[in-house]
């Protein structure tokens, strides 16, 4: 922990903060290095609770939250708001997300101001990671839900099985991926993060074209090396940190 000015900073900090952010108003969270610090010591006067692993925002390791109440006390607190009590499937990152806060401020920005937002760079300089980053910050904003749609496996072909499966969307009937896709975000607010697209961008961006119009509520971030040309597409040149 880094101390300027009068105040704290560092992983230590920002984890207490993401811990919090995930709690209700007058709840005791702990950390698995405080419960292990606390369950040394013997108290007559509160006990914990082990309510189990929970990702926080900066899609880290999973931290095991216990919560620490004071014996007799019969509050009921709602279910914490981590990551997994949203509707996705945004993959677990392990590494720690470190540096370009101001690029996400500005991606966000403009997720929340334009339907399609392309972040443009070339491979390996990030995009990916600053994508589900941003996702992960987003997350309580859309009811249906913040999917991820990996496109490193897909061909040439339209892939719509490849939203369809991304979205964990049974089978019904005939109905087409299409169709089923459509229908089903039709309705309330939803983000899909699209990657790489430049593997298979001429067959993805009728399908982008199509979902965008036939959701009104939902919003689209991709990564490509090279933008899509999509009519209302926005660009955001992602660059090497210094």
């Amino acid at each position: 922990v880094l101390c300027r000015d009068g105040d704290y900073f560092g992983p230590t900090v920002n984890r207490c903060a993401r811990i919090r952010a995930i709690g209700a108003g007058g709840q005791m969270l702990l950390s698995q290095v405080a419960y292990e610090l606390l369950g040394a010591r013997e108290s007559k006067n509160f006990v914990c609770r082990d309510l189990g692993f929970h990702r926080l925002r900066d899609l880290g390791q999973p931290e095991r939250i216990y919560e620490a109440r004071l014996v007799g006390d019969i509050e009921q607190h709602p279910p914490l708001r981590s990551l997994l009590t949203g509707l996705h499937n945004l993959p677990l990152v392990v590494s720690s997300f470190i540096g370009r806060q101001d690029e996400v401020k500005a991606i966000r920005n403009l997720v929340a101001n334009h339907r399609l937002t392309t972040l443009v760079g070339p491979g390996g300089i990030g995009k990916t990671r600053l994508a589900l980053q941003c996702a992960a910050d987003e997350i309580d904003r859309f009811s249906m839900g913040v999917w991820f749609v990996d496109l490193s496996g897909a061909e040439s072909q339209p892939c719509w099985s490849t939203f369809v499966d991304a979205t964990g969307l049974a089978p019904i009937g005939n109905a087409q991926p299409c169709e089923q896709l459509c229908n089903q975000f039709s309705k309330g607010e939803s983000l899909f993060i699209v990657d790489g697209c430049e593997r298979v961008i001429d067959a993805t961006i009728p399908i982008l074209e199509t979902i965008m119009r036939s959701c009104p509520g939902l919003k689209i971030l991709c990564t490509s090396r090279e933008a899509l040309g999509i009519s209302g597409e926005v660009r955001y040149i992602v660059h090497s940190l210094g």
